[in-house]
């Protein structure tokens, strides 16, 4: 059994392409006026329908439900590398369970959500989850298609103070069949996040190998640069400068669909302080990012002729540099916040710009990375850094980090939603 929707859209194109990456899916059928996917997982027949004059209906949602969390990455990792914009939530409570989710809007603004149940509550919802809009209707049930479909007014919606025998009953048999579902994606070895890719392990690969290459890139240019540049400190400067802008902006394109593209343990914690990455992800990312720095600051030496490792003598020590470093990140992570909010698809090349006019504003040349700072540290050459002064740089690119996140969280009140993929 499958289940039908017809969608009507003032721009069956655009539709096409959002449901195609929703559903993971190609249509069916596709006519001037009229298309038609049809899908296995979920069960379901959805046509959409050209009606300039479409409206979507006030305070409806729609949604599909996994059988993982890892499901849930992939669906964000594919909405977000087709430039959608995104909100997500980890391990919130919403209609009587904790769930994790990603909501995106097709282009009526009709609101979806992906999203696996971990556990049945007692508790309706949390009040900051988006589920939680008391006063507007809401579509939310789930089949047992994994589709959800049918109409509740929270407006008129009363939570009970005290569970009855047949509600308790109900409970316990959703929860046995949560952990059922549980159970049986830990045999498949979660089939669906391992079929998209996005296993924490292929995520992990993704940052050491990204961030292995930056710093190849940064220190590679900074000693061809001074080899080069004749002297001339500023032509060596400029040079490194557009290679690591260059650099950047390619790997950040490459990789941001399998695991955002951080590069940067600082925003790494910031998007996992904002709940947009799990915090049992977090020692892997770090881990990737600091050995693919260390890694790819040994190829750099070698490719000319260096040691793998050897300690800089390069002073980069006062307070004058620590300010500069402050703002460096500060503005890093801002431009990030700001662009993931609004203008996913060009935050790429809205960081390469920044990291390139930060090399020439900040006193430091914006570092603005423990990973890269740790790193350079072990190259005796233009972009290095004497291991001395390490631990105040890092110290002074995590509170720019944390100024920025919660600025942020402050100007966008949700941002805490919004899952950071450079």
């Amino acid at each position: 059994m499958k289940m039908h929707l017809n969608l009507a859209t003032r721009d069956l194109d655009a539709s096409v392409a959002f449901y195609s990456t929703l559903l993971g899916a190609t249509p069916a059928k596709v006519l001037p006026d009229y298309a038609l996917f049809i899908t296995e997982q979920p069960g379901l027949e959805l046509a959409l329908d050209l009606d300039t004059d479409a409206q979507a209906g006030r305070g409806q949602h729609f949604g599909i439900v996994v059988e993982s969390a890892e499901a849930v990455d992939a669906q964000i990792a594919r909405l977000q590398a087709a430039g959608h914009a995104v909100d997500i939530e980890r391990e919130e409570t919403c209609c009587y369970a904790t769930q994790t989710k990603v909501w995106a809007s097709d282009p009526e603004g009709r609101r979806w959500e992906t999203y696996v149940v971990h556990e049945d509550t007692e508790n309706r919802d949390n009040e900051d989850t988006t589920c939680s809009a008391y006063g507007s209707p809401s579509v939310t049930c789930r089949t047992s298609s994994g589709f959800a479909c049918s109409s509740v007014d929270r407006s008129r919606s009363i939570v009970p103070a005290r569970t009855s025998r047949s509600q308790s009953s109900n409970a316990a048999s959703r929860s046995a069949g949560a952990a059922s579902r549980r159970a049986a994606s830990r045999e498949r070895g979660n089939d669906v996040g391992s079929a998209a890719g996005m296993t924490l392990a292929r995520r992990a690969a993704a940052e050491g190998v990204g961030t292995a290459l930056l710093l190849a890139a940064v220190v590679g240019s900074g000693i061809m640069a001074e080899r080069l540049a004749g002297g001339n400190v500023a032509i060596a400067l400029l040079a490194n400068t557009l290679a690591t802008g260059g650099a950047l902006a390619a790997l950040i394109l490459a990789f941001a669909p399998i695991s955002g593209a951080h590069f940067n343990p600082a925003v790494t914690l910031a998007d996992a302080w904002q709940r947009g990455l799990a915090w049992r992800d977090v020692p892997a990312y770090l881990g990737a990012q600091f050995g693919g720095g260390l890694c790819g600051v040994a190829l750099a030496n070698m490719m000319f002729g260096l040691p793998p490792w050897f300690a800089s003598h390069h002073v980069r020590a006062g307070g004058a540099q620590l300010l500069g470093e402050f703002i460096a990140t500060f503005g890093l992570l801002t431009v990030i916040w700001g662009c993931v909010r609004s203008r996913t698809t060009a935050t790429p090349f809205a960081v390469a710009a920044y990291i390139v006019g930060a090399y020439w504003f900040t006193s430091s040349t914006s570092f603005a990375n423990p990973a890269v700072t740790v790193a350079r540290s072990l190259s005796d050459t233009f972009a290095g850094i004497r291991p001395l002064d390490v631990l105040p740089f890092i110290a002074a690119e995590l509170l720019g980090a944390l100024a920025a996140t919660a600025l942020f969280a402050w100007l966008y009140p949700r941002a805490r939603a919004a899952h950071v993929e450079l």
